[in-house]
């Protein structure tokens, strides 16, 4: 059997691949948690599919009785890995959707659990949540509270508060997505304050890893610069949120944010320091493997358990284990390992972009590090230089359709700025943490022992603190399902595919076709005569539309600055042509600004009756209009100040995002925030921007790509 397998035309060696059953099960669990995302209970009739296709390789390969046996164990093994993942999916998602909706005024009490900071807001977020609503009834909730209250709102953890807001509820699913961040942090409910909005009733305790990361917070923000304390707070515990937004943002362009999300990098440099130690000290493995994986542990619960912090947690634990028990390491089986016990302890994980991030960082490290490194070994490159290249280019690869995907846009110098900038600041970190650690234990010498941390600190992080990067941006399109061709054509060109040169050839080439198919489909509009698109998200609403005379807008009142960041990345704008604000002049006048900050605009269009004032913005020429004018390519008339109506080439669109007025036209396309009104226009389509039963809707679906054929409208899922 063997001698044939040697001989196969397709592949090489006994067997196409090389078996891991860690990577096969945590496989298996994946794709029933994302299949229950699609497909609901439905998903369940995979996990037997799965086991009945995977019981017949054995036959299909002519194993014998004996590797039948274990083919069969594994396959039912696989279905029930499958079941598990989509069943755990289901009941979490039911647990955080159990607590209950609630939306409007309230008066809230709840415990202060976290406390985070923005350039303009402080986070607080809020467990053991008491609403009372206006009607004096008491709803007792499970989920939790994330407060943004303008300004400094400095309260002890632990302590319980009281305040009276709007209050909204976020669900599980919402534009298109899971809610993943949310659901993984329990964060069901939010509300905008002010600082004299909050009442402390009582103080209370932080528990022990809130007072630890409290702790070490005070002692950095006291002992050092605020930036240089920010910072040094984000790198140690992967809390980014006391630091300025417009410093952050510049390492997001650069493509070097992932060095303020614990992961690898932190509990490699941890784990090396207190193996160095106990080896040093001659500890004996059985008591030194426990006590560092203590301390691990205990690091990881002061970082918040964040998934990136637990996936590096697995793997050193492993590395550790299989070190003390005289093991080969296998790295493939190490990141498995972490990615099921990740996935285990909370489904949502898998639809975190930071989870993804990291996963798919150490997978490309994995998959594609070597390759990469022997082609520039091949190119008579030191063997260090060769190694640096390999896994930072093995990782840009590996997470750039995610990056895309998620943030809208990747760093075109994230590559160069990875190699020079990440070893710096991995030896800065593992000064930080041995002197922050210091510092805990002696609080009296802190401010002399943080002095060197903050001097290397702020050395090594000037350059990105100084230079611009956004210039380097890269974006305008999408991957959406094209990333799966992505990924397994990275996987046939590294040679982890035992595959003959020939029919390798092959599968990248029909590969490499259908990804350049893929994305010519996903982010060009064929068989259309125009299109646009409407999209949203907690932030705000807007409808793009590229015409020949350039990029129109037309927006929500008051959208964040977030929002139209993201919107302006994603779709690779930077000017505007037109520029719509359905909204009352005092929202217009608050929103153009925002824009402004991301993208410039030609003109500004408000209703007659707005009086906008047209100097306040000298680089944008405001036009009051009373009748119809151009827009999109079409002519547009004002109704009121939030609807609008649109001959988009012969059909008629009508766009509200407030009160509709008494008097309608008749329309093809009605659009607005939430169904209401439709009724009396009976439209051929209707699309929204937020929850419709049965109706298209953004909330629901994503983004709608609008198009207009033959003066038919047609309506379709951006993904």
């Amino acid at each position: 059997m063997e001698k044939g397998r040697e001989g196969h035309i397709l592949y090489r060696g006994a067997r196409p691949f090389n078996f891991r059953p860690l990577l096969f099960l945590a496989a298996a669990f994946g794709v029933g948690i994302f299949l229950a995302y699609r497909f609901g209970v439905l998903s369940l009739w995979a996990a037997p599919v799965l086991a009945v296709a995977a019981a017949t390789l054995p036959f299909l390969f002519r194993a014998g009785r004996r590797a039948v046996s274990g083919v069969l164990l594994f396959a039912l093994a696989l279905g029930i890995a499958c079941a598990v993942g989509s069943l755990s999916f289901g009941m979490r998602t039911a647990d955080f959707e159990r607590s209950p909706a609630v939306a409007g005024e309230a008066v809230v009490t709840g415990v202060l659990k976290e406390v985070g900071r923005t350039e303009k807001t402080t986070s607080l977020t809020f467990g053991e949540v008491v609403f009372y609503t206006p009607e004096g009834e008491a709803i007792a909730s499970e989920g939790r509270l994330r407060a943004y209250v303008y300004g400094d709102a400095d309260l002890p953890l632990g302590a319980r508060v009281t305040f009276a807001g709007e209050i909204s509820t976020y669900d599980a699913l919402s534009y298109g997505r899971v809610n993943a961040s949310y659901i993984v942090e329990g964060v069901r409910y939010t509300a905008f304050l002010s600082r004299g909005d909050l009442t402390v009733l009582s103080e209370g305790s932080p528990g022990l890893f809130g007072a630890v990361n409290e702790y070490l917070r005070d002692l950095l923000f006291e002992h050092m610069d605020t930036e240089n304390a920010a910072l040094a707070f984000a790198l140690l515990t992967g809390n980014s949120g006391w630091m300025d937004g417009d410093v952050l943002q510049n390492f997001r362009y650069g493509g070097v944010a992932h060095i303020f999300a614990v992961s690898g990098m932190n509990f490699a440099i941890v784990y090396a320091a207190l193996l160095f130690v106990c080896k040093r000290l001659r500890v004996r493995a059985r008591f030194y493997v426990p006590a560092i994986a203590a301390l691990l542990i205990f690091y990881a619960g002061v970082c918040g358990f964040a998934p990136s912090a637990v996936r590096a947690l697995v793997m050193c634990i492993v590395l550790m284990l299989m070190d003390a028990g005289g093991f080969a390491y296998d790295r493939v089986s190490s990141v498995s390992a972490a990615f099921l016990v990740v996935l285990i302890v909370h489904p949502h994980y898998l639809f975190s972009v930071g989870f993804s991030l990291s996963v798919a960082a150490a997978a490309g490290i994995i998959v594609l590090g070597g390759p990469i490194a022997r082609l520039f070994t091949r190119l008579r490159l030191p063997r260090s230089a060769s190694s640096a290249l390999g896994v930072a280019l093995s990782a840009q690869i590996a997470v750039f359709p995610i990056l895309i995907d998620s943030f809208g846009y990747t760093s075109g110098i994230g590559l160069a700025l990875n190699l020079l900038f990440v070893p710096l600041v991995s030896a800065a970190y593992g000064v930080l943490f041995v002197f922050a650690l210091l510092a805990c234990l002696l609080p009296f010498a802190a401010g002399v022992i943080l002095f060197l941390p903050e001097y290397v600190l702020r050395l090594c992080i000037f350059p990105v603190l100084a230079l611009d990067f956004r210039f380097w941006l890269i974006g305008g399109f999408a991957f959406g399902a094209c990333a799966l061709l992505w990924y397994l054509l990275c996987l046939f060109l590294s040679g982890k595919v035992n595959l003959r040169p020939l029919p390798r050839a092959a599968a990248c080439l029909l590969l490499s076709g259908a990804l350049a198919a893929g994305m010519i489909f996903t982010n060009v509009p064929v068989g259309y005569e125009a299109t646009f698109l409407l999209t949203a998200d907690y932030g705000g609403s807007a409808l793009v539309v590229r015409h020949e005379g350039g990029v129109g807008l037309i927006a929500s009142g008051r959208p964040d600055g977030d929002f139209l960041e993201q919107l302006c990345l994603r779709e690779g704008i930077d000017r505007f042509s037109e520029v719509i604000f359905l909204a009352p002049a005092f929202e217009v006048n608050a929103s153009l600004p925002t824009l402004l900050q991301y993208a410039e605009a030609d003109v500004l269009y408000v209703a007659e009756e707005a009086e906008f004032p047209a100097s306040l913005f000298r680089t944008v020429e405001v036009r009051s209009e009373p009748a119809f004018f151009s827009f999109g390519g079409g002519e547009a008339i004002f109704l009121n100040e939030e609807t609008l109506y649109w001959d988009f080439g012969g059909a008629g669109v009508l766009i509200s995002m407030g009160e509709l007025p008494e008097r309608l036209p008749r329309c093809d396309l009605f659009i607005a925030q939430e169904p209401g009104g439709a009724d009396a226009l009976s439209p051929a389509q209707e699309a929204y921007f937020g929850p419709a039963a049965g109706k298209p809707s953004v909330y629901s679906s994503g983004d709608l790509q609008i198009g207009r054929k033959n003066g038919i409208i047609s309506i379709k899922g951006r993904a």
